[in-house]
């Protein structure tokens, strides 16, 4: 299991690497909530492909989303832009990717590597699911260029040209359609369901901040959160199929967990120690969350509202404990993180934290019992 745990920290990075690092920012995103969001437009995009009957496999499509950026912990985020500015140069960064990849999927144990690794090493292929991440890793890039130059960033222009043009030459029908709901529809004062109004909603977790009653040297967004939850969901459900033999709905475990937070795009993060502080807090929490679930699915229009409704509430069973399980690691990995960069704040949390995990899950346990280790 030690692998496992250092697959985990090592992912966990993607929080600290920043996208568009030759561009003032008026709005910061790492990798991580980049990877969160393009995700979701993923599983948007996919749904109405279905709806549609063309055969596409929403849940490869989620999965490779959620993997297609993890290389970057090892190569740093490399401009679109560089990358395409020679041949020679883009075959060079395509190997580069392709090694980071492996030497992540090495981490892996044994039984799980052969069930992650080639979302890990070839995410964006050539297949259907692959193009269509393509073509959400580009939705993901226009929707935060475009909030750049409508806040006033100039900067950005040239990137969100660039990148509609790309879009543009898309043949999927899909992608004209969500285009307008982005760019023409954006500014009517009273917008109909649509695609692309869930998707600016979910935006708003890129600043909704985690931990915001404390200090942090590495500041968390609930977008950033929201991936790892996904990830270390994922990590989970295949390592309690692999090694118990049990049937854990892997595809829909990581979609809830992509939706776990999302009504905090709305309600905004409350603090654990606030929304617990007595029964009647709890309950109006808990009230709050649900009527905030509801209002982002009115957000979409009728056609794929059942493409996301299961997943903002909990799952049956055994597969929301386990979501609930990989958002306490997800908490663990942040707090260690914070205490590995010397923030003394943190280590109460982390202790905490740590205790507060009472598993039925073997996998959860060895992990924390791993992460103990990790100094």
């Amino acid at each position: 299991m030690a692998g496992l745990h250092r697959f985990l920290t090592t992912a966990h990075q993607m929080n600290v690497i920043q996208r568009w690092n030759n561009k003032p920012n008026l709005l910061a995103e790492t990798v991580a909530a980049h990877s969160y969001l393009v995700a979701v437009i993923g599983w948007g995009l996919a749904a109405a492909a279905a709806g549609r009957g063309r055969p596409v496999d929403t849940a490869d499509v989620i999965k490779r989303a959620v993997a297609h950026d993890l290389h970057e912990v090892i190569t740093g985020d490399i401009l679109a832009p560089t990358k395409r500015s020679a041949r020679a140069l883009k075959r060079a960064v395509e190997q580069l990717e392709y090694q980071a990849g492996q030497e992540l999927a090495a981490m892996l144990p044994g039984d799980l590597r052969p069930r992650l690794e080639r979302y890990i090493l070839d995410p964006m292929d050539d297949s259907p699911e692959g193009r269509l991440v393509k073509t959400a890793d580009l939705f993901a890039a226009s929707l935060k260029a475009w909030l750049e130059v409508q806040m006033g960033n100039g900067f950005h222009r040239g990137n969100l040209d660039r990148i509609r043009g790309f879009l543009r030459a898309s043949d999927l029908q899909e992608v004209h359609e969500l285009m307008w709901e982005l760019e023409v529809y954006a500014d009517a004062l009273e917008q109909r369901p649509s695609l692309a109004k869930f998707l600016r909603s979910l935006f708003v977790l890129y600043y909704v901040k985690r931990w915001n009653n404390l200090p942090t040297l590495a500041p968390q967004s609930v977008a950033a959160h929201s991936h790892l939850v996904a990830l270390i969901a994922w990590v989970l459900a295949e390592a309690e199929n692999a090694r118990a033999q049990t049937s854990l709905p892997v595809d829909d475990i990581v979609r809830r967990a992509l939706l776990l937070e999302a009504p905090k795009a709305i309600t905004g993060d409350i603090l654990y120690v606030t929304k617990t502080a007595s029964p009647d807090m709890l309950r109006g929490v808990e009230q709050a969350r649900s009527r905030a679930s509801r209002e982002l699915l009115d957000m979409l229009p009728p056609e794929l509202q059942p493409a996301f409704a299961p997943y903002l509430r909990p799952l049956p069973g055994q597969a929301e404990r386990l979501v609930q399980d990989a958002s306490r690691l997800a908490g663990c990995l942040e707090a260690l993180m914070e205490v590995r960069l010397g923030n003394t704040y943190f280590q109460p949390i982390l202790d905490a934290l740590r205790e507060r995990v009472d598993s039925p899950f073997p996998t959860t346990r060895e992990i924390i019992e791993g992460l103990g280790l990790v100094g």
